[in-house]
């Protein structure tokens, strides 16, 4: 899409795609190409390169990060020890794409 447009126009038919193309080819062994799964699921692989999408969630609390799992306290063990499996699933590059809001606890410390 980047190389057509120079923008991501239309990406939501482009995710559900990509997202049922990874159902259908999950028992395979050699993934080549992008995919797009959960952490969780992604435990155990590796690629090249590794993209996180953080969101905004809301709740009946307010807004939060996608990034803080639903009880967990802070200094968030249980959230910061996720995103490590999320990132170490790298072999060359991460990329988190990072809200403005809300903040994320785990994450503003740092510049990105």
């Amino acid at each position: 899409m980047w190389s057509d447009n120079g923008s991501y126009i239309s990406a939501r038919p482009a995710l559900d795609s990509a997202l049922a193309e990874d159902q259908i080819i999950s028992g395979m062994e050699e993934l080549t190409g992008i995919h797009v799964m959960t952490i969780h699921r992604s435990k155990g692989k590796q690629f090249d390169g590794v993209i996180i999408l953080r969101e905004g969630q809301r709740g009946a609390s307010g807004w939060s990060s996608s990034l803080i799992w639903r009880g967990d306290q802070s200094p968030y063990p249980r959230s910061r020890k996720i995103l490590r499996v999320a990132i170490t699933r790298a072999i060359k590059h991460v990329l988190i794409l990072d809200l403005v809001y809300p903040n994320c606890p785990i994450l503003s410390a740092h510049t990105l």
